[in-house]
């Protein structure tokens, strides 16, 4: 019965190949090469005493206490040194000088709250850019503790260009420890713990991940392909299955780094907005219900905002409003709005929308910077083409949930027509968009055309946009499937990109092949594609 079951379910997907059409083709390829990419398992690894750039001292108590000697170098003027330990007393010296001493309270970890930025205990300016490093630490409970330590700016962010040598033997970057009294130096004490064993993350807990498993499903459903429904359903079991030992070996062995990592951080939206969005077809499990519960009220209670409750981050400045944010938050608003009618879920999401707009939009461009920091009230360098894209995608979102009648709808209509108006004057002749999409001289991204291209599409076919778009929407198709080789390869995605401070810092950001961060764009802007093509069958042929 099984074997006629797994049989049924392949000659099902075989079918669905041969009647593919020419979108469909390019979602096929994409998305079997993930499912072909991603492995669903983990396996034990050793830690690195290194981890998010923070060196950890792991101690195994009881004692009089422990010692690290170290040399700090290439430091900058003004850097700080940053440390949290578990339950003890602690004394630091630089240079031989006393600069921090106390008790100390971290009860696992030190609080991550950004990517680059954690929450210490203690943080001293240091008065030198290089010098000897000394720590006297003495837990005060049996078992297992830690020391993390680093150097971080004046904003707390974690810098990791300095050196950190041992005393003993030279070595970059370890730091070692022995018991007050003894002689012997020692290694840090080396430990296992499960490690994700599929390539960029891709099966982790991530912002890209529940993008491209949203795309998977829309994908299974548009392209009648069971294979891509059964896999995210296997990745939703397999993280409920493993979640728990997980959370288990982080608390047991001080981990800042794990599996599912940005599960326990829970801080961005970057952290639950996007992986929510499987969780939420499936409501009656209750298993499934309570990530959807824990995502939506996390945004309503906890989301970090600016005081007229736009949703912010605390890096590179306090309040800092990133673009990418809108789409991180909204896409999971506005479908569950669309979902069970919640008013609340619609209002914030018209909210964010109108207030991105307003502290993102460029008067002179109608492009989107990337970023707008509210102490300076100045707006970020760039307008990087992904951010756009990011914010495209959730006025997408937005107006396919919104009623017809709703009186705040023509106001979100009018925004993005004229961002779509905006990006359509400075798509490049190849079709393509720029890295920095007013600075031709920047190379040409991938995951920002699919974004568009999605968007256009959609635009075209729900009466948003005019027939204007068609040729631009056609250019971007067809150069986006240019990037994308027969076995579903993606070329020219940008990696994961922070607000930069200029133009050429943007252009320097690498593009690889597969990463994820496009991935989920290029199947969502194949099926608004192959809706668009059903309709005008004859579009392909128009133009170069």
């Amino acid at each position: 019965m099984r074997a006629s079951l797994i049989f049924l379910l392949i000659l099902t997907a075989c079918q669905g190949r041969e009647r593919l059409t020419p979108a469909g083709k390019v979602a096929s390829a994409v998305g079997d090469k993930i499912l072909a990419t991603v492995s669903l398992g983990l396996t034990q690894d050793t830690i690195d005493h290194r981890q998010e750039g923070i060196y950890t001292l792991y101690v195994d108590g009881p004692s009089s206490g422990y010692e690290i000697k170290s040399t700090l170098s290439e430091l900058v003027p003004g850097q700080y040194l940053a440390l949290a330990a578990n339950t003890g007393t602690i004394v630091v010296r630089f240079n031989g000088k006393v600069v921090i001493t106390g008790a100390t309270q971290t009860k696992v970890i030190p609080e991550r709250l950004d990517y680059e930025l954690v929450q210490f205990e203690y943080r001293e300016k240091l008065d030198s850019d290089q010098g000897e490093l000394e720590i006297e630490y003495r837990p005060a409970n049996k078992g297992l503790s830690a020391v993390f330590v680093w150097i971080t700016d004046e904003h707390g962010t974690i810098i990791k260009k300095c050196r950190l040598e041992t005393t003993h033997n030279q070595k970059e970057a370890v730091y070692v420890y022995r018991p007050v009294g003894s002689k012997p130096w020692q290694e840090p004490i080396k430990m296992t713990t499960p490690v994700l064993t599929a390539p960029l993350d891709m099966a982790d807990w991530r912002y890209f991940t529940g993008i491209y498993l949203d795309a998977l499903w829309q994908a299974g459903d548009h392209f009648e392909r069971t294979d891509y429904r059964s896999f995210v359903n296997r990745y939703m079991d397999f993280l409920g299955q493993e979640l728990p030992q997980v959370a288990y070996e982080r608390k047991e062995k001080k981990l800042l780094e794990s599996a599912f990592g940005h599960y326990f951080r829970y801080q961005l939206l970057d952290d639950f907005g996007t992986q929510t969005l499987i969780f939420l077809r499936d409501t009656g499990n209750n298993d499934h219900q309570k990530y959807v519960d824990k995502a939506l009220e996390h945004i309503q209670s906890s989301a970090l905002r600016l005081t007229d409750s736009t949703f912010c981050r605390h890096t590179p400045d306090s309040s800092t409003v990133w673009a990418d944010d809108l789409f991180m938050g909204m896409a999971l608003l506005s479908r569950a709005y669309s979902q069970n009618k919640a008013e609340h879920y619609l209002k914030e999401a018209i909210h964010q929308t109108l207030r991105f707009d307003h502290y993102l939009k460029d008067d002179k461009t109608g492009l989107y910077w990337h970023g707008y920091f509210d102490h300076t009230k100045k707006n970020s360098s760039s307008k990087w083409a992904r951010a756009n894209g990011w914010t495209m995608m959730a006025k997408t979102e937005l107006l396919l949930a919104i009623p017809p009648g709703h009186e705040k709808r023509a106001a979100i209509l009018e925004i993005f027509r004229s961002h779509a108006q905006a990006l359509k004057e400075y798509q490049s002749g190849d079709g393509r968009w720029h890295q920095v999409l007013d600075n031709p001289s920047t190379y040409l991204e991938t995951s920002s055309t699919a974004m568009f291209t999605r968007a256009f599409a959609e635009g075209i076919l729900n009466g948003w946009l005019d027939d204007s778009f068609m040729t631009p929407t056609v250019k971007a198709w067809k150069a986006l499937t240019q990037q994308i080789d027969s076995a579903g390869n993606v070329a020219g995605i940008v990696k994961g990109t922070p607000i930069l401070f200029s133009d050429e810092a943007y252009d320097r950001q690498k593009t690889r092949l597969n990463d994820p961060r496009g991935l989920g764009a290029v199947l969502y802007a194949a099926m608004a594609m192959d809706k668009l093509l059903a309709k005008h069958p004859t579009l392909l042929e128009m133009g170069p």
